[in-house]
């Protein structure tokens, strides 16, 4: 076996021919794969100013809530239409307090976008912010870059429905017929609005009920007070539009929290008469199966 010698650092090294072969072919593999160059300091740091540049102006989005969510935990719809924009934020933060978990802001308001802007930034995680009264899918689509998460339309138009489906935000039209009804539900609403509820009394809206799906959200809006709650629900209502008339915007902070938690105490002895009303079918069925069973 040849030797071969090796001078390295002043010092005569003696490798065998096996040994002076691998490290022959690993110096050949060297060459053919270049090594990757590591950037200086200065470069890295001008990388990172450049990435922390990029974070700084891409705002990050605030949690909003949407519409399902704060449907389920309570189908109440507080809108305001007549508060001017500091009172409107006060208003809703009362509102909030009592319980309300989605709040409307009428596109006839002059500051209806500012207004949904504060709202979202302030509130936005707290309840479901949405619009009404809007006409126009432009409008629509300001509304929603304003913060909207729920537009509570006029009518059932087919490109504000488009537009609101392509946006990922809840479309909620009026309807005041079956045919109304039947359009918006085929075009994606998640509830429909009966307005004004003055002028459809629960027998109308039990009838227009048993001619919709069974899981279709009735809304009753305009006079509803919280009295007339239990005779809407009990005709089939999944909840109400509350206007801001109700409450009285310009009274004091106590009073706006009174009225609105006494919406939302009507609504809660609503859905335990619902409870108990289901309990007792339960109960009855049981009953009678276990009749069945003896007989």
């Amino acid at each position: 076996m040849r030797r071969h010698r090796t001078r390295h650092l002043g010092t005569t090294l003696v490798r065998e021919d096996d040994e002076a072969a691998a490290i022959a072919a690993f110096a050949a593999l060297q060459a053919r794969v270049p090594t990757p160059r590591l950037a200086s300091a200065s470069v890295a740091r001008s990388r990172l100013q450049q990435v922390t540049a990029i974070d700084r102006a891409t705002p990050i989005e605030p949690a909003r809530r949407d519409w399902d969510e704060a449907f389920t935990e309570l189908p109440l719809v507080a809108s305001l239409s007549r508060t001017d924009e500091a009172t409107g934020v006060r208003v809703a933060e009362r509102l909030i307090d009592a319980g309300f978990r989605l709040i409307v802001v009428s596109d006839r308001r002059p500051d209806a976008f500012d207004l949904l802007a504060r709202l979202s930034a302030s509130v936005g995680d707290r309840v479901c912010i949405g619009v009404r009264d809007v006409t126009t899918p432009k409008r629509v689509g300001e509304a929603i870059d304003a913060g909207a998460r729920v537009v509570l339309a006029t009518g059932t138009d087919p490109d504000i429905a488009r537009r609101c489906r392509k946006r990922g935000v809840a479309w909620v039209p009026g309807a005041a017929t079956v045919t109304e009804a039947g359009t918006a539900l085929g075009l994606g609403a998640r509830a429909l609005v009966l307005y004004p509820a003055v002028q459809i009394a629960p027998r109308t809206l039990h009838a227009l009920a048993r001619s919709l799906p069974p899981d279709t959200s009735l809304l009753p809006a305009g006079g509803v007070s919280p009295r007339a709650l239990l005779p809407y629900a009990a005709a089939g209502a999944a909840g109400a539009v509350v206007d801001d008339r109700a409450f009285d915007p310009e009274a004091d902070s106590d009073g706006v929290v009174r009225v609105a938690a006494a919406y939302v105490a009507a609504w809660h002895r609503v859905e335990r008469g619902r409870e108990a009303i289901a309990e007792r079918k339960r109960s009855g069925a049981s009953d009678d199966r276990h009749e069945g069973e003896e007989a």
